[in-house]
């Protein structure tokens, strides 16, 4: 047995089973043009030797641990380079993962626990992100010109002791504004009529317990993410089917109102250990079923019984899926029915308009992965709490950045679900790093660009970078989606044409509000005070103060982000005409500065 120390690279390609079953042919080409063209080249020009390929990655040693990192920058760069002006869904980012440690050679073969180590760091990466261990940190030291951000010690697979990680965080940030400025025009999704158009109601609650109303709207807004997923069918948005809640409604009335040509309906009924679910797929032109299933089983098979109606549903249809496809939305990792149930839960809690309502949401999540470590949806919605937390002032940068190690968690545990991806940008948003918030959105959307919600929050996000012509066209394509749609839709709107300077259109966005929710009032004063209307944006602002309590333009800027200074000071500056307080002493004696 012959034993040797080495440097120790991982590389991965995200989400390769999606870009395989999209466009085979296409993926493996551009994969094998990434290899000739700039990997094996940069492998070879740092003394590397490529140990194996497997498939979507490839197994690297080193003599030198500067060569195996001075190398992964290089390659990731180059592929951040070479993927501008590629088509978000077709682009390929590479996982690397680097460490130092003994190896067994045997053959043209290594093995050991460094080898392991690397493929668990390789993990941790982000998409197009570098991780490494605590020791290839001390060993660089300050030979190459990067910056490291700590990701603190982990735990494992295989590996006995806590491992302290890094991140290498200035090559990525610098490739992925590389990708951001060739790709600042983004182009929404094919128009709803290339597709069928399908909404699914609330379905009923028969269990005779009205404590099970929020497992029946979790399931309706479950089966509707699960269908949004597709990319042949138009799914109207989950909040515009539960404006019918409770109310009957005809199919000619879902035709006129909605533009559907299909609707499900249903009812749910569980007790005890069984749950029965009784569904029809109609026809709105017509009235006619197209089929009606009734579903009666344990409990324990919620999945797989969520899993048959939408393949009923796809092939009744008759929507065109690859097989690959279809294995990607339906095969769902296998999770506690306890932990689900929790999370459901916590999805029926969740409102951002209230500290309590937050907190309730956040210990339903919080129960739920400590049922089920690994249950990613937990691990994001929790992280999404977190960060609607610090937006409301409730919450300070500690808990910023536990909301940061629970998405990036929720993404190294299902890196192929797009709610991860999109957890993950929401926090890059709120936490002022913009180019991983873009990539994070841009992956999310690859992966679903039919989910109503991800298109507004991702045109917060290119608002707030800048892109307004872009962010406001992912809001309007959001509500061809969910006509009904809710309140803050047309605040992104109107941020976004605050952005632009079109304040008329502002405030024409925000009075399509139909409540006027508090975190609204600062958009409008900000709004009014541009339009010279001092008295009216002065009203509004107290009315904000009041509300919120010691509100400031110090505490603004912590819970919202603008890319360039000149949006920002644009922002503030139409807080402070419509007197919002500069200081919080301020705010706290009503004075204005």
């Amino acid at each position: 047995m012959q034993r040797r120390l080495a440097a120790i690279l991982v590389a991965d390609v995200v989400g390769y089973s999606r870009l395989m079953s999209e466009a085979e042919a296409e993926t493996l080409g551009a994969l094998k043009a990434h290899r000739a063209e700039l990997i094996d080249p940069c492998i070879t020009e740092h003394n590397g030797r490529v140990v194996k390929l497997m498939g979507d990655g490839a197994l690297v040693e080193f003599g030198s641990i500067v060569d195996a990192l001075a190398c992964a920058v290089k390659i990731q760069s180059g592929i951040a380079g070479r993927n501008a002006g590629v088509p978000e869904a077709k682009r390929i980012l590479f996982r690397i993962g680097i460490t130092i440690g003994d190896i067994i050679v045997e053959g043209d073969d290594i093995y050991g626990e460094g080898v392991n180590l690397a493929a668990r760091l390789e993990r941790l990466a982000e998409p197009g992100g570098i991780c490494v261990s605590g020791e290839v940190r001390q060993q660089v030291g300050g030979k190459l010109d990067l910056a490291y951000e700590s990701l603190g010690a982990h735990t494992v697979k295989n590996i006995a002791t806590p491992v302290t990680v890094y991140r290498v965080s200035a090559p990525r940030e610098a490739g992925a504004e590389a990708v951001a400025d060739a790709t600042s025009s983004f182009n929404p999704c094919a128009p709803a009529a290339d597709r069928p158009v399908i909404i699914v109601l609330p379905f009923h609650n028969l269990s005779g317990d009205a404590d099970q109303e929020y497992f029946c709207d979790g399931l309706t807004q479950d089966i509707t993410t699960d269908l949004s997923r597709f990319g042949n069918l138009f799914v109207i948005a989950a909040h515009s089917a539960f404006t019918y809640k409770g109310r009957y409604v005809t199919p000619a009335q879902l035709r006129q109102e909605l533009g559907v040509r299909y609707f499900l309906e249903g009812s749910v009924q569980r007790g005890g250990k069984r749950i029965r679910i009784n569904a029809q797929l109609i026809d709105a032109d017509t009235g006619h079923h197209i089929w009606a299933k009734r579903l009666d089983r344990e409990f324990e098979e919620i999945f797989e019984l969520q899993d048959e109606l939408i393949s009923t549903i796809v092939a009744a249809l008759a929507v065109k899926v690859g097989e690959m496809e279809m294995r990607r939305i339906l095969h769902r990792p296998q999770r506690d029915l306890s932990a689900y149930d929790a999370f459901m839960r916590g999805g029926h809690a969740y409102s951002n308009e209230t500290l309590e309502d937050l907190e309730s949401a956040e210990r339903w999540y919080r129960k739920a992965i400590e049922i089920d470590p690994d249950f990613a949806r937990g691990w994001g919605e929790l992280s999404y709490t977190l960060v609607q937390k610090h937006i409301g002032g409730w919450a300070g940068e500690e808990v910023l950045e536990e909301a940061g190690s629970a998405a990036r968690r929720a993404v190294r545990l299902d890196d192929s679900d797009y709610f991860s991806h999109w957890n993950l940008g929401f926090y890059y948003l709120h936490s002022g790093q913009f180019a991983r918030c873009e990539m994070a959105f841009r992956e999310a959307y690859a992966l679903n660009d039919n989910d109503a919600d991800l298109l507004v929050e991702m045109g917060e996000a290119l608002i707030c970078m800048g892109a307004v012509d872009a962010g406001n066209a992912q809001v309007r394509r959001a509500l061809e989606m969910n006509p009904h749609a809710p309140d803050w839709y047309y605040w992104t709107l109107a941020l976004g044409e605050y952005c632009a300077k079109n304040y008329d259109t502002a405030l024409d966005n925000l009075n399509s509000m139909v409540e006027t929710p508090r975190w609204s009032l600062l958009l409008r004063a900000a709004v009014l005070g541009r339009l010279g209307k001092d008295a009216a944006a002065r009203e509004v602002m107290r009315d904000f103060v009041a509300q919120v309590g010691g509100w400031s333009i110090e505490r603004e800027k912590a819970a919202i982000r603008f890319k360039n200074r000149e949006d920002e000071a644009h922002w503030l500056e139409g807080l402070v005409l419509a007197g919002l307080p500069k200081s919080g002493a301020a705010a706290r004696h009503g004075e204005a500065d």
